[in-house]
């Protein structure tokens, strides 16, 4: 179902950003199909309801020469610019339930594109800088206030890619001849005319955007803390919108769920028979 897509046509890519939602449902197995739809319609009640989660991300960077691993810790929200018709791999990985918003909703409420750097900190000196300035305002006694922020600054950095991990050896491979002493080096032939670009930029590819909670943004903006969450040990953020004003678009993961969506009386009414409200299905979205 892609109601009044034909009228606004790529415009639902350079207007708007998506936010996914789902991931721990598509990653609990023990879920049946129609409890995962059904659980899919309750996170869209929720998000309805209370407004988007700004959590704490998990990803993190290789150490420096210093022993540095630089993580993600502010608590955020993320959204992907890319069109519709390519979000069916960032779906996988980010859940299969979609939230459009304008760009203007992420840019008011202090949100914008991230400043990819290289996966590995000893290719670029992001890193390096901000943990010199860092340390050089702790040994200066400077209000730990001032050195917070840094950690938001940093918080629109993101890896280029994920980082590769050499997989475990198999115990039942038979082991490589070992060469004898002061033998060349051998390398496989390359196949020729074939150049190689290097792996996959995985995270490159997500075009993302975010809004990001430091102690200024929370006032600014008036966030509350999750009530699931005990404030100040895993701390979970709810940036409120309205549904009819700021959510253009919403995406269901398939159309039984949207069948199951059009039976609910509470959220026909809320979205669904609202003219202002695109309506798209992620499996039949091809051109968007």
């Amino acid at each position: 179902m892609r109601r009044r897509a034909a009228m606004i046509g790529n415009s639902v890519h350079r207007r708007q950003l998506f936010h996914w939602i789902g991931c721990h449902l598509e990653s609990d197995k023990d879920l049946s199909k129609g409890q995962r739809r059904l659980a899919y319609l309750e996170c869209l009640r929720d998000s309805l309801d209370h407004g988007l989660w700004l959590t704490r991300s998990s990803q993190e960077l290789d150490a420096d020469h210093a022993g540095h691993s630089p993580k993600q810790i502010q608590p955020m929200v993320c959204f992907t610019d890319n069109r519709l018709s390519e979000c069916a791999y960032h779906a996988q990985n980010y859940g299969k339930l979609g939230l459009g918003f304008p760009k203007r909703f992420v840019v008011d409420n202090f949100g914008g594109p991230v400043n990819y750097v290289s996966h590995k900190t000893r290719r670029n000196l992001y890193f390096k800088y901000f943990y010199e300035l860092q340390e050089h305002l702790q040994a200066a006694g400077t209000d730990p206030a001032l050195i917070q922020k840094l950690g938001y600054l940093m918080s629109f950095l993101k890896p280029i890619s994920q980082r590769r991990k050499r997989p475990p050896p198999d115990p039942l491979a038979p082991a490589e001849p070992t060469p004898p002493p002061g033998a060349p080096k051998t390398r496989k032939p390359k196949p020729e005319g074939v150049r190689n670009y290097g792996p996959p930029l995985t995270y490159l590819v997500e075009n993302e955007w975010r809004i990001v909670a430091d102690r200024e943004v929370i006032r600014r903006l008036k966030l509350r803390p999750h009530a699931r969450f005990e404030e100040g040990v895993f701390e979970t953020y709810l940036l409120a919108y309205k549904p009819l004003k700021d959510l253009f678009s919403v995406v269901f993961p398939d159309r039984q769920t949207l069948q199951m969506a059009l039976a609910d009386e509470d959220l026909r009414r809320r979205l669904i028979d609202s003219p202002r409200t695109n309506i798209y299905v992620l499996d039949e979205v091809h051109e968007l």
